[in-house]
């Protein structure tokens, strides 16, 4: 299949068929489609290698390929399934190897191209933070009692909260988002913008279906999480940023947030995470990797979904 033959309307389809991509208006898909080109594979070529960085996304157009990993059962993509999907994005290493069982056409999208769109087109990086956001919002409801949250530490913070000048709201915030402890100059920025709060043991700070108007990055405490559709709970310590999640997806609250002991925290307001994302493209995308892997470690918890997804 040479270049030609694959159409426009059939790259943004088959890029829709990306979960990640599938919010993404026609204007934003047909970008990504730009950077595109079609590749074809004999029977028994190599697609991925096993313990190499994840370098493109391939979305399967024609034939079938089978992933390969010592110990486990080979796992079957034909068309319409995405070969490097989440791992391209987190920038991880590949655990299984890819060949093509039959003559095999893909539609490859490299991972610095992506990247440079996302450093161009912020409503197309918005997208897909929200879209991984959204996932992993759902997949949680779906984890069971904790929803797939580790059990909470100590409310006792690492050290004092003593003053919580600009100084100190910085390391804080540069503890709570290690992945991003070299950008000072974000962090700075929504250290100046974060709001002290305090709660009282017992004090509700938001209830299910309020607006996502802010992250709480708690400093001292614990913060629990109640959900009764389904019935799940959890519970936050010092260092944790909580409401998060649906922050970034843009959803109201999905479970009633409480003081289970007296709370100090942070206030970020949602908007400001925003625009310094927006403003900090490097930023942006350690915020992208930490969510993409996030949510590829989510999809493998998930009980009923098919391998061939959960390796997305």
């Amino acid at each position: 299949m040479s270049e030609q033959a694959v159409t426009q309307v059939e790259r943004v389809l088959a890029l829709k068929t990306f979960d990640v991509f599938g919010s993404l208006a026609p204007q934003e898909l047909a970008v990504l489609a730009e950077y595109t080109r079609p590749r074809r594979y004999n029977a028994g070529d190599t697609l991925q290698r096993a313990g190499v960085k994840a370098r493109t996304l391939q979305f399967i157009l024609q034939g079938g390929v089978e992933l390969v990993q010592n110990g486990s059962a080979p796992v079957r993509l034909g068309p319409q399934d995405v070969l490097g999907g989440l791992s391209a994005l987190s920038g991880d290493v590949q655990v299984k190897a890819a060949r093509a069982v039959v003559e095999t056409t893909t539609l490859q999208l490299d991972r610095e191209d992506l990247l440079d769109v996302f450093e161009d087109n912020f409503s197309v990086l918005l997208g897909v933070l929200r879209t991984l956001a959204k996932t992993q919002l759902s997949a949680r409801r779906q984890l069971g009692q904790h929803a797939g949250f580790s059990a909470s530490e100590s409310g006792t913070p690492p050290r004092p909260v003593a003053e919580l000048g600009l100084v100190e709201r910085l390391f804080h915030l540069r503890g709570a988002l290690d992945f991003a402890e070299s950008r000072v100059e974000a962090l700075a920025d929504l250290a100046q913008d974060a709001k002290v709060a305090r709660h009282a043991a017992g004090e509700v700070l938001w209830e299910v279906g309020d607006l996502s108007e802010h992250n709480v990055l708690l400093l001292e405490g614990v913060i629990a999480g109640k959900n009764q559709n389904p019935a799940q709970y959890f519970e936050f310590g010092p260092g944790a940023l909580v409401g998060g999640i649906d922050s970034l997806a843009g959803e109201p609250r999905w479970y009633q947030a409480v003081a289970k002991t007296a709370v100090t925290s942070l206030y970020i307001r949602t908007q400001h995470l925003l625009d310094v994302i927006e403003d900090d493209v490097e930023f942006a995308m350690d915020t992208l990797r930490v969510f993409a892997r996030t949510l590829r470690s989510l999809h493998e918890e998930l009980p009923g979904v098919p391998e061939n997804q959960a390796l997305l």
